[in-house]
This record gives structure tokens, sequence and C-alpha cells, in this order.
């Protein structure tokens, strides 16, 4: 596992003056060749005018980062909240979350290549380790999304890219050991047996048999095993037609609710001892199948996209130990929780060719829910029986939107992009609620609610990218610059050292800036002067970029003018 990177669009993520890095430079750190698909179309990531973030194989490869914890590191504005066990653990980005509602839809939208990938209960608010296993890319979005991809990205989005079937034969295998007693292996293979068939075929498992948490026989609550596998078959019946199918399918049995019932007034060496009779465990079953089609019709490419993904999840937690219980009553109280979950997505849309002169894109999306969710507690007896309950609901969601962008050039490097969206969503909520007397005797009421909603989301973003020599620095201040950077001593990189250490984000070798070592600087008690310096730095105080040709020299020093304007002001 060698090489990293790490590409945001730094214009929207950090400061103005981002943006206008030379292309030159773009093409040295390996931007000009990222391809995104945050706007359902592909882009270039430089061309991308919204706040994304985009890790690459190489960067996640390198990290290690097989989970949402690992991955936000890396990500401004975002934060992981945890909440118990993992299955409900969930993101927030710039503050939208769901107020750790575990029963709560998520505020930030989950995607699997496009295809929105989360609800339910049991583990429908993240995604599981089988999403990030083979991936080519991850892109995060920052800010609401509603206009283009809907379905609750209010706080961002994340889509994670899983690779597809290569014309090349090839395979890795990995090994990963642990502490904890923790196992780990990954297989792939690759076949292209044609250059119109390609297959891609991934195993995964991992076992941990150690822990923190122990028991009252000494046995380790939290381990865990998990076991998944992916199949993708790409074929191309002809030179227009492209189509993508995936199988997959993920498992795992790991810790519930009450192993973390954690007490801080018992001693150190007891706080994490538990004194469990009933097991404490989440198990989950889920797979999804999903189809795409893409043909090329000339001036423009239809693509479809059909996904279908179902789970069933279980927990069952020693609920006297999780509420710190010592009635003989309550010795074997328990609590158990089903979840049978499915979802169907059919995405469908025309998007304009690349080269035409107004971008344009129309498409249609159904999206439906079917769940049920019970949760039984039992186990009290005599008068305690009054603790015995169930809850049973049942949700069924039907939503159908209509969505459309245009991109229009308005001048050279001047876009204005418009988006918007048409959705209309139907929920059904049936709920029923058992309730015991001390007596045992059962009690049972239901609760039914249904309602639609309809929303038109509109957006639009103005963006610009400068040629190179383009300056956004008013005339005024120019030659105020150009005195100061004959004798400020030079900067060791684009990126100010007090400034990199406090984004944190950004690592040597990172796509996102170029290396202090791209550049030629005279030794440090040598006064620096653009004239004859060789490195293509950027003065953090000026908005400039210039040609990658053209060689450093003090900078012009225009009249002074109260107007901004845009000229030619080479480095």
């Amino acid at each position: 596992m060698t090489g990293i990177r790490i590409a945001t669009v730094l214009g929207l993520a950090f400061s103005v003056a981002e943006p206008l890095l030379a292309q030159a430079r773009l093409e040295e750190a390996g931007l000009a060749d990222i391809l995104v698909t945050a706007r359902k179309r592909d882009e270039q990531l430089q061309d991308v005018p919204l706040a994304v973030s985009v890790f690459d194989r190489a960067f996640l490869e390198r990290d290690r980062i097989v989970g949402v914890a690992a991955l936000l590191r890396g990500v401004p504005g975002a934060t992981f909240a945890i909440t118990g066990p993992a299955f409900t653990q969930e993101v927030m980005i710039r503050g939208g979350g769901s107020g750790r509602g575990i029963n709560a839809e998520p505020a930030v939208g989950y995607y699997r290549n496009g295809f929105y990938a989360v609800g339910g209960n049991l583990g429908g608010r993240s995604l599981n380790r089988m999403d990030f296993f083979d991936v080519e890319r991850i892109e995060v979005l920052r800010g609401p999304q509603g206009g283009l991809l809907g379905r609750n990205a209010v706080g961002g989005a994340i889509n994670v890219v899983s690779m597809a079937p290569q014309a090349e034969t090839s395979g890795s295998i990995l090994l990963v050991a642990a502490s904890n007693r923790r196992l780990e292996a990954e297989a792939v293979v690759n076949l292209a047996p044609s250059d119109k068939v390609a297959l891609r075929l991934g195993l995964l498992g991992a076992r941990q048999r150690g822990g923190t948490f122990r028991n009252s026989d000494d046995s380790f609550l939290d381990r865990e095993t998990f076991t998944g596998g992916r199949a993708t078959i790409t074929l191309r019946p002809a030179e227009t037609l492209l189509l993508t199918a995936t199988a997959e399918h993920f498992q795992e049995d790991g810790p519930s609710f009450a192993m973390f019932a954690y007490d801080q007034l018992r001693p150190a060496s007891d706080r994490f001892r538990r004194n469990l009779n009933t097991p404490t465990r989440f198990q989950r079953r889920e797979g999804s199948a999903t189809l795409r089609v893409e043909a090329d019709l000339g001036a423009a490419t239809l693509i479809s996209g059909t996904m279908l993904r179902h789970r069933r999840a279980d927990t069952d937690d020693d609920f006297d130990a999780w509420n710190a219980v010592a009635s003989p009553l309550l010795l074997y109280w328990r609590r158990q929780s089903h979840e049978h979950f499915r979802r169907f997505g059919q995405d469908l849309r025309l998007v304009s060719g690349k080269d035409s002169a107004i971008l344009w894109m129309l498409g249609g999306e159904i999206l439906s829910l079917d769940g049920s969710f019970d949760m039984p507690i039992t186990g009290a007896t005599g008068p305690a029986q009054s603790q015995n309950s169930r809850n049973f609901t049942r949700s069924n969601d039907r939503s159908v939107a209509i969505y459309g962008t245009v991109d229009v050039e308005l001048a050279t490097g001047l876009r204005l992009s418009g988006e918007a969206r048409s959705t209309w969503d139907r929920k059904r909520f049936a709920s029923e609620a058992t309730s015991h007397s001390a007596a045992g005797v059962a009690a049972t009421r239901s609760f039914r609610f249904e309602r639609s909603f309809r929303k038109v989301s509109p957006g639009a973003t103005l963006s610009y990218a400068p040629r190179s020599g383009a300056s956004l620095m008013p005339p005024a201040f120019a030659q105020a610059a150009s005195t100061q950077s004959r004798t400020r001593s030079a900067p060791s990189a684009f990126q100010s050292p007090t400034s990199r250490k406090r984004r944190g984000a950004l690592k040597p070798g990172a796509a996102s800036w170029p290396s202090a070592t791209a550049c030629a600087l005279p030794p440090p008690s040598t006064a620096w002067k653009p004239a004859t310096s060789s490195c293509r730095s950027l003065i953090p105080w000026v908005a400039a970029v210039r040609s990658a040709t053209s060689p450093p020299s003090a900078m012009s020093a225009a009249a002074a003018s109260p107007a901004w304007s845009w000229r030619r002001t080479p480095l």
C-alpha cells in the first residue's frame, strides 16, 4: 500500500485564494486527473463548484481507512457521533445530524455508487464495513445538497464508489493482525476474459477474540466477527452500451447496548467488568443488488440505475444489568429487537455530452422503504410483570422526484449553474404497544400515521475559474505588495506553518498542496528576490496566479484605484 492523495476543492473549503492555483500546479498535484460524480455526472474535481473532498484509493489504502470515523478525520466541518454500539453511530456535517435519535433518519445522505443506501433502525444510519471494501474513491460533500441529491442531504452527503472491473487480470490479498487478538483478511481478483466482459470478485472477513469489556465468567463481551463478499460484472455488448451488475452480502456479530453500561463509581479494576446472564449481542445480515445501464445516444447519455437493499438485524440485551437493577424479580429481564428492512431505488437521467455548449441533465427518481421493528421486553416475574412490554412498528415510505441542472458559460471561465428538484414523499407508520399489569394482564394500544410532503428545492451557483495570469488583487494594493515581496522571506510552501497546523487535514504528499521540495529557495539568510528565485510558490497575501511558463518577477506596480479589475500580474 503506497501513495497518498487528498483532493479538496480548496476555494470553497478554505479561502478565496486557494482555487487560483495555476493549471500547471493542478496537473503536478494530480487534481486534473481526479474525476468525481458528486453532481450525478463525471466531472474533474477542480471544475465542481461545491465544497467537496475526495479520498482516492491510494490514500484509503495507505491510511487503512475502513470506516466513517477514520475517514472524517480529514474532512473539515464533519463530526462523528459515538452513541454506543457501532451500528448506532452517525455523521454530522456542518451541524446537520439526527440529534442522536436512534430511530430518526440521518441528516447526512449516505450513497453507494450514487444510490441512497441507508434507512431503518438497526444499522440504518451509517455505512457498514462492506461499504468500505475495495473502494475506488470516497466523495464527501459539505453543505445542503437538496437541489440535486435530495434525500436527507441537509448537512451534506457521502458517496462511496466501489472499484469497477478493470480490463486486466490481477488480484490482491491483504492480511492484518492487530491488538485484541484481531485478524482480518481481504482478497480481490479481477478477470477480463475478453474486451467486452470483465469480472471482479472480492471477499473479506475479520475475527476479534479479545477486547476491553469482560463478563463475570472472564469472557470478552466486545468480541466480534464479520464476513462479506461482492461480485461485479461489466458487459459491453455494443460500443454505445455498458452494463454493470453488482451483488453483495455482509453479515456480522458484535456487541450490543448493555455492554456499554459503564459505571465510573466502581474501582478502576472493575469498571470494564460486567455481570451479564443474558447474551448482549448484535447480529446483522445485509445484502444488495444493483444494475447500472449507460447508453450513448450521441448528443446525450442515458443512464439508468436500479438498486435493491435488504437487511435483517437483531439485538439481545441483559436489561437488568443495563439499568443496574438488583431485584430477584428482574434477574432474567431482557430486551430484544428484531428488524426487517428493504429499500428499492430507481434512477433514470439523460445527461448532455461533455462538449456541449450548454451542459444539462434531466432525471427522475423513485425510492421506497418497507420495514418492521419489533422490540419485546420480557423476563420480569411476579409483581414486576408490569415491566414487561412489547412495541411493534411498521413503516412504509414512497418518494418520487424529478430533477434537472443547467450549466452555462457566460464568459471565459465564468459559469452559471442552476439546479432544481421537485420531490413528493408519502410516509405511513403503524404501531402497536403492549403493556402488562402486575397480575400479568396485557393491554394493547394502536397508533397509525400517514402524511405526504411536497417540496421544490432550487439552487444556483456562479463560479469563476481564472485563466493563467489572472489576478484578483485590487490594483490599489499591487505596489505595496510588490514592495513587501522584495524583502520578505519566502514562504516554505503554499500554506503558512500556522495555518497548516490549524487545518490539520493537509499532509506531506497530499494532492491539495504541492510539497515544499518543489521549490528551489535561497538560504534563509538571503533576502528573497522574486526575479531570481525559481520557486513557483504563491505569496500568502496575494490572491493571484500566473502562467507556469512565465518567469517569476516583481509584481507590476499598478496605479492606485478603488475599483477591482482583472489584470495580468505575474509573480
